[in-house]
């Protein structure tokens, strides 16, 4: 139920070790996950509406399977700068650690290879 409700706030993805800054910086909002019931939601504010034909958003969420393991979480669209997107994974979470959110070509992709980066969210250790 509600008592496993877990927020984390959305800072910049710049973070993978080579240092290359986020393609859009500055995203606020926060994720809710809860990992009884495998979903949640993102709010994000601050993202550039995308030509859907042309790219779409991604969520990746990383688990106790490490980063090289991420499954996807959403594919959605910005239509404006301020979205609420249902999380909605396609295989079941295991003690979910990071959400991010990258620019994949229309449709998403299976694994990314996390260049078009845009955010990130820790979610507090249990």
């Amino acid at each position: 139920g509600k008592a496993d409700l877990k927020r984390a706030a959305w800072g910049d993805f710049n973070s993978l070790s080579d240092g290359a800054a986020p393609e859009i910086a500055g995203v606020q909002g926060e994720v809710v996950w809860s990992e009884a019931e495998q979903k949640g939601y993102m709010r994000l504010t601050g993202l550039k509406p995308n030509d859907p034909q042309r790219e779409q958003y991604q969520l990746w969420i990383v688990d106790e399977r490490g980063l090289n393991q991420r499954v996807s979480g959403a594919i959605f669209d910005a239509t404006s700068g301020d979205v609420i997107v249902p999380i909605e994974p396609r295989i079941k979470i295991k003690n979910a650690a990071i959400f991010a959110v990258t620019i994949e070509a229309p449709g998403g992709t299976w694994v990314s290879d996390m260049t078009r980066r845009v955010c990130l969210a820790a979610l507090p250790k249990a």
